[in-house]
């Protein structure tokens, strides 16, 4: 870290774990300042191996209301106690995070702490394993067959299996594999898109869906206001459902203007 961020954080420097999930935006910041410099910081802030792994957000505050850093509390975590975990359990408790959010802030936990290399590795070396099992059994199946026999049908084509990395990042997050698989492929294309789901300010589409609409949500040029009115509310109980569909339903043609 620079002389500038450790000054940000009240002079602690912030633990690689902790960088890796979003701060609180401004407004939030500056009211936890005012309660800070009112009442204290109440939360202690938390260390592993001499950098600070919870209580950014804190440490920030306390350094806006002109806290000493000799005045914040603090305590230091056992060195055996894994960092990238702890930090996790701690933030990812936190409603405000999207299914998407988790699933791309665990896929960097476990980037960072090296456990998704070793799950990668692993995941190759069961796919090489189950290839060459295949493909002794293929052999296999060659020489016991006559000559001029085919070999056998495959089948209809498999449904997409979930990679045991998104299934193992899924588990770890509790979201669903395919939210992680779609995760982890904005994260290949672009990058810099992945970040922003990782700060919350980007949320995926799904997949042959339009959020909120469906592919056959009906057209209003076709539906009377009533009609439209009633399909919404099935999906948006909390909109006035009504007015939107005055507002997106078209005008009758004025038959009068067109004699």
């Amino acid at each position: 870290m620079t002389t500038g961020e450790v000054d940000r954080y009240n002079g602690f420097e912030v633990h690689p774990a902790a960088g890796l999930f979003p701060e609180m935006e401004s407004d939030e910041l500056r009211a936890l300042a005012d309660s800070i410099r009112e009442y204290g910081v109440r939360v202690p802030l938390v260390f592993h191996g001499g950098k600070l792994l919870d209580g950014r957000n804190r440490a920030r505050a306390s350094y806006l209301a002109g806290i000493a850093p000799k005045d914040v509390p603090r305590r230091s975590l056992d060195e055996s106690i894994d960092p990238y975990q702890y930090a996790w359990d701690l933030n990812c408790s936190r409603l405000d995070y999207s299914p998407a959010q988790k699933a791309a802030i665990r896929i960097k936990v476990n980037e960072a702490s090296g456990e998704l290399q070793r799950a990668q590795e692993e995941a190759e070396e069961r796919a090489n394993r189950a290839r060459a099992e295949k493909a002794k059994g293929n052999d296999n199946a060659a020489k016991e067959r006559p000559e001029n026999s085919r070999p056998p049908h495959d089948g209809p084509l498999k449904r997409h299996r979930d990679s045991p990395v998104a299934k193992q990042i899924a588990q770890e997050a509790h979201v669903s594999p395919r939210t992680v698989e779609r995760v982890m492929k904005l994260k290949r294309e672009e990058p810099e898109k992945f970040e922003r789901v990782v700060n919350g300010r980007r949320n995926l589409r799904r997949s042959g869906s339009r959020d909120l609409f469906p592919a056959q949500i009906p057209k209003p040029a076709r539906r009377s206001p009533k009609t439209f009115a009633a399909f919404l509310r099935e999906r948006i109980p909390s909109t006035d459902c009504a007015e939107l569909a005055r507002l997106l339903t078209p005008a009758p043609p004025d038959t009068a203007a067109a004699e």
